[in-house]
């Protein structure tokens, strides 16, 4: 009776070694779909539901002259955290016009932005609102007007990349704060730029790529951390 002939153990192992590395090359594929797949279909749909919830939850909570704090993803916002010590690294005034909420913030340049791609644009949709203190001051409409009107006078004008305290470019969080003292509120929590804290490596980064333009060591300054924490300013849920 014949039998069939042996293959050779070394036929055997280049047979394996072939499927186990067709395996690898096919989960490596699925992994690599399954990432595409995440961020071109499933994040966007997750941040754009979620950025609509938050909205619908601020908007009947809003009022104009509200500010607004977001944990940024610019390229910046590390040094920033790290030189204040905290996440919120940019804000921005909320006013209502053309039938909805919208945000001047100074970002590239000074500009609006509305409230709802403003939410997406921040890391994870993190937002705090923070209103001016209603047992000390409350904005009439004419307050309101004169806010708005201050504020918007630095629209389009250059990000101040050496947070200075001139009014020719202008900073996330000057830009309210100097909003408010045209109308005679003084929210305080001023600082120089030696006061932060700049012995991180991302701080230092920072100041290294734009030490050219000349850094403002002691003019005034006020981040968006320390506005945050202003006394003058108390939370609103939402």
């Amino acid at each position: 009776m014949e039998t069939e002939p042996l293959v050779p153990d070394t036929q055997v192992k280049r047979k394996l070694f072939a499927a186990r590395a067709i395996l690898v090359c096919v989960v490596v594929l699925l992994v690599a779909l399954g990432a595409w797949a995440r961020g071109r279909f499933v994040e966007p749909y997750l941040r754009e539901s979620g950025t609509k919830r938050i909205l619908h939850r601020l908007e009947s909570n809003l009022r104009p002259g509200d500010l607004v704090f977001q944990v940024s993803r610019s390229s910046q916002a590390q040094a920033i955290a790290k030189a204040t010590g905290s996440p919120w690294t940019h804000c921005g005034v909320v006013f209502h016009r053309q039938g909805r909420w919208q945000v001047l913030e100074a970002s590239k340049k000074v500009q609006w932005t509305p409230l709802v791609d403003w939410i997406a644009q921040g890391e994870d949709l993190r937002l705090e609102v923070r209103r001016l203190d209603s047992a000390s001051i409350v904005l009439d409409s004419a307050q309101v007007g004169a806010l708005e009107g201050a504020a918007t006078k630095s629209l389009a004008k250059p990000y101040d990349l050496v947070f200075g305290w001139s009014d020719s470019a202008i900073y996330c969080s000057e830009l309210p704060w100097k909003a408010y003292r045209a109308i005679g509120v003084d929210l305080g929590m001023v600082q120089t730029l030696r006061q932060l804290s700049l012995s991180s490596g991302e701080a230092k980064d920072l100041i290294r790529r734009r030490g050219h333009l000349g850094i403002r060591w002691d003019d005034s300054l006020v981040t968006p951390a320390a506005l945050r924490n202003s006394p003058m300013l108390h939370p609103v849920s939402y």
